[in-house]
């Protein structure tokens, strides 16, 4: 198993990701494909091991005791942001959980980050489990995660970012222990933490950040951290 694997959350450039497996290059056509090789790859994120056989790139959870949290993010030249989340459970009964494909969400993401978070499995019975993700470069379109039931969006006319709990009163789900830390390109960091240490259901967070952050917007990193119940993570099981 590979050395990310000891780590609990941690980031790739989704671009070394595909170095590890061979690297990218355009067809005639100018579609961006992995590039061709000889024999098959592998590299890891956190404990699942992504594996390239031929065309085909697939996620593959080698370990027993922690399943994980995987997203990919990107953005378009306009600051656009855009993330894909996947939960990846543990190796059940010599049972390796595998998702397939997934060469497409790390082509999209090329330049951007690919972000892990470990659940441990013998935290699933605690209320939160702590995870992190990031995004380069972003400045609009709302980030959606947990089957869309947790949004984020900033709003830099109004000077905050909006967090979002879709989930109803009645599914009594909180995210809690929420941060967010802001790169600018001038390279000063934000980290902010709101006065409010709970995000219930069906309620909005807004998380104020100084005026000098609109002079720089897209923001060269953002990285949210927070704490999310299990059935949460598992709702962006692949189907």
């Amino acid at each position: 198993m590979g050395w990310l694997s000891f780590l609990s959350t941690g980031i790739r450039v989704a671009g070394a990701v595909v170095s590890s497996l061979g690297g990218a290059t355009r067809n005639s056509s100018g579609k961006l494909m992995f590039a061709a090789v000889d024999e098959n790859k592998e590299t890891y994120l956190g404990g699942v091991k992504i594996v390239r056989e031929g065309d085909n790139v697939d996620l593959i959870n080698v370990d027993p005791d922690r399943a994980w949290f995987l997203t990919f993010t990107s953005t378009d030249n306009s600051g656009g942001g855009k993330i894909l989340s996947m939960f990846v459970d543990a190796a059940k009964s010599k049972i390796e959980p595998r998702i397939e494909p997934v060469g497409s969400q790390l082509l999209e993401s090329l330049s951007g980050a690919a972000c892990y978070s470990a659940a441990p499995v013998s935290d699933k019975g605690k209320k939160n489990i702590q995870m992190s993700f990031s995004i380069k470069d972003w400045s609009n379109n709302k980030l959606s995660l947990f089957d869309n039931k947790f949004g984020i969006r900033l709003e830099y006319e109004r000077n905050y970012f909006i967090l979002e709990n879709n989930y109803s009163k009645e599914d009594d789900v909180e995210f809690t222990d929420i941060s967010v830390q802001a790169i600018t390109n001038d390279g000063d960091v934000y980290n902010l933490i709101p006065d409010k240490k709970v995000l219930s259901a069906a309620d909005t967070l807004y998380i104020d950040y100084p005026e000098q952050m609109d002079s720089v917007t897209p923001l060269s990193r953002v990285t949210v951290t927070l704490s999310a119940p299990w059935k949460a993570l598992e709702a962006d099981t692949p189907v």
